[in-house]
């Protein structure tokens, strides 16, 4: 649902969004596509089969152009403060996420 949400406010203000529905298909799909193709990634962090913390991992780690100056915004429908520290741990890490 939130997906839904967050997908239909983008498109109103004239974005183009590509969805991905589990943290392998977002880094293939990342991986495979041409330079500049991407503004910014909207991961979720609790994506199912790989989660959002580990495929921004795969991302930041492949030979992609944009592997590493693309935006990468984290987000979650539930905001523990172990999530809130996991966050912040990712952020001391790869300063550019």
């Amino acid at each position: 649902m939130n997906r839904e949400i967050a997908k239909a406010l983008l498109q109103k203000k004239g974005m183009v969004v590509d969805m991905a529905f589990n943290g392998i298909e977002s880094v293939d799909k990342f991986t495979k596509s041409a330079p500049g193709f991407y503004d910014v990634i909207l991961m979720d962090i609790k994506m199912p089969v790989m989660n959002g913390y580990v495929a921004t991992e795969n991302i930041r780690a492949s030979h992609h152009h944009d592997a590493t100056t693309v935006p990468i915004i984290a987000m979650t429908a539930d905001a523990f403060v172990e999530d809130i520290q996991q966050a912040l741990a990712a952020w001391d890490e790869w300063p550019y996420c």
